[in-house]
């Protein structure tokens, strides 16, 4: 994974954030949280996913990922 600096954008302080970038084939077992989010969903989505392209199961889709890229962020992680 790649580290970035970024600058705390809207506030007074000088604290630097870092951001770790998770390249494509990266391994979920080095992010615990993130794989214990894919544990914890994986029987629901795979339901979902003989839903055969179904608009809800592009909804649960959606929602998930979005839901995985917020709990990524809280760790200062960021999906390339």
């Amino acid at each position: 994974p790649q580290r970035v600096e970024e600058p705390n954008s809207g506030s007074t302080s000088s604290r630097v954030f870092y951001r770790t970038i998770l390249k494509k084939k990266f391994s979920w077992k080095n992010y615990p949280p993130l794989e214990k989010f894919l544990i914890a969903n994986r029987d629901e989505y795979l339901r979902h996913s003989t839903l055969n392209y179904t608009v809800q199961q592009k909804q649960y889709n959606n929602n998930l990922t979005q839901q995985m890229i917020e709990l990524a962020a809280q760790y200062g992680l960021i999906f390339d």
